[in-house]
């Protein structure tokens, strides 16, 4: 209700004015034009102005589709817009257009929403954002609008899942459709701004070259692969293993760039290996205390009193840094490392981290046969006291393969035996003077069985030398 003396705008209902003190006029009476209107008049009979009551909030859409009244977006006289490091990934379909003449439109459509439905759940499942489908080719967001410390890592396992869910994609299309398809994946992490791009709209759009790079990496992807950029490659290097394509030609990039195919998920990396730790460490600076009390607890570990420890602290505190640096101080002759790395996507895998590691312990490569691998684990133990069937199974087991058991093993038989190994295998780094150090890196996210061989391990090395040294989130 505006005040018709000083013109100050008072809150409905008011029947003195908060500006001077003069009594307001009805509601009936327009704040515009004064006139008088009878009584149930919404609008001024004489100007048509709302009357009092009756203003109409005027809505304004925003970028989380709210509805705000424009008095409340005064306060912001600016679209909203922000600058974001985001990896965009770009699925699409090869040779879509000989596909086109073989179908009808009814048929193409349908197979595109298989291939559609298959690709978002890939990504969704890796924490990305679908941000357009374009029939034939998908566009994909990690770092918006959700940003996670992983975005490159988790674009390329969403890249990898979607090469190998084509195989049963494409049995399902040439069941249906009579078709086979094959795709490019393509990625390129790099700034971008986000941001709406009128006053009056509500959807937002991602400006800069990053998207347009992304998709036209589709031409020097080979069938069913994933390819990188440099700035990708940089971010996601020590967690997959990769093949340089070399320097590229690239659709409105004035510079060739270079680019790589992801070949797949690296094993987790070795503490013992210098040049790759130091490739990972940054400069320590401060927590003398923490490390202090670390070293601490080693020293009783050396007197073969068995000790472990759990550091505990949000994400880039600097919690890895600090397991790093004790192990770059102390590591030398007669002590060993096994690092465990747990993963987001894995909790729900049995003894992942374990067999992550043993991987890499073994130095396995998958055309590797079971003989060398039981060859290198009697080298190692000096002998194994198990039947040949039992080995084999857990050797399997522990590398990740897919293992059948017999009648005469139940699963809990089994289990029993995969604890026992791995609890022989730790106590074995302690021969002849040895001392063990096992870092587990983000426990959070650490599998129940994983848990499980780790609480029994821990009560187990009360007289053994053997240091674990943990790292979690609260």
């Amino acid at each position: 209700m505006k005040c018709l003396d000083c013109q100050f705008e008072n809150p409905d209902g008011m029947k003195f004015c908060g500006g001077c003190g003069s009594p307001l006029p009805p509601e009936s009476t327009c704040s515009d034009c004064g006139t008088e209107n009878p009584e149930g008049f919404k609008f001024c009979g004489k100007c048509g102005h709302p009357l009092a009551g009756n203003q109409p909030a005027k809505v304004i859409k925003t970028s989380s589709k709210a509805k705000i009244t424009e008095k409340q977006a005064s306060t912001s006289q600016h679209m909203y817009a922000e600058k974001r490091r985001m990896t965009v990934l770009y699925c699409g379909i090869v040779d879509v257009s000989s596909i086109s003449d073989n179908l009808d439109a009814e048929d193409l459509r349908e197979m595109f929403s298989e291939y559609q439905r298959m690709v978002a759940s890939a990504i969704e499942a890796m924490g990305g954002h679908v941000a357009k489908n374009m029939g034939d080719g998908v566009l994909a967001y990690f770092g918006y609008p959700i940003a996670h410390e992983d975005d490159p890592e988790r674009a390329i396992n969403a890249g990898l899942s979607i090469v190998s869910k084509m195989t049963d994609l494409n049995k399902k299309v040439y069941e249906t459709f009579n078709q086979r398809i094959n795709v490019h994946v393509c990625m390129h992490t790099g700034d971008v701004v986000v941001g709406e791009m009128t006053a009056d709209s509500s959807d937002f759009s991602v400006l800069g070259k990053t998207p347009n790079i992304a998709a036209h990496l589709d031409s020097v992807t080979p069938d069913n692969t994933v390819v990188v950029t440099e700035s990708t490659y940089t971010l996601a290097k020590q967690g997959f293993s990769f093949n340089d394509l070399g320097k590229q030609s690239v659709k409105g990039m004035a510079e060739p760039m270079r680019v790589y195919q992801v070949v797949k998920e690296s094993d987790a990396f070795d503490w013992s290996d210098d040049e790759e730790m130091s490739d990972r460490r940054g400069q320590f600076i401060g927590r003398e205390t923490e490390l202090s009390l670390i070293h601490n607890l080693w020293g009783r570990v050396k007197e073969q009193a068995g000790q472990a420890l759990l550091i505990t602290a949000d994400v880039g505190m600097g919690k890895t840094r600090l397991a790093q640096e004790f192990w770059h101080q102390t590591k030398g002759d007669g002590v060993n490392v096994v690092y465990l790395q747990a993963s987001e996507f894995a909790s729900n895998t049995m003894i992942f981290p374990l067999t992550r590691w043993f991987r890499r312990w073994l130095k396995y490569r998958d055309n590797d046969s079971s003989d060398s691998v039981l060859n290198k684990i009697e080298h190692f133990f000096g002998g194994v006291e198990a039947l040949p069937l039992e080995i084999t199974l857990l050797l399997n087991s522990l590398l990740g393969k897919d293992v059948k058991l017999p009648e005469s093993i139940t699963p809990a038989a089994f289990w029993g035996m995969t604890m026992g190994f791995l609890n022989q295998l730790m106590h074995q780094f302690c021969n002849n003077n040895q001392k063990l150090i096992i870092i587990v890196e983000d426990l959070q996210w650490m599998d129940s069985s994983s848990n499980e061989f780790l609480t029994s391990l821990i009560k187990d090395i009360e007289s053994h030398p053997v240091f674990i040294l943990g790292t979690s989130r609260p």
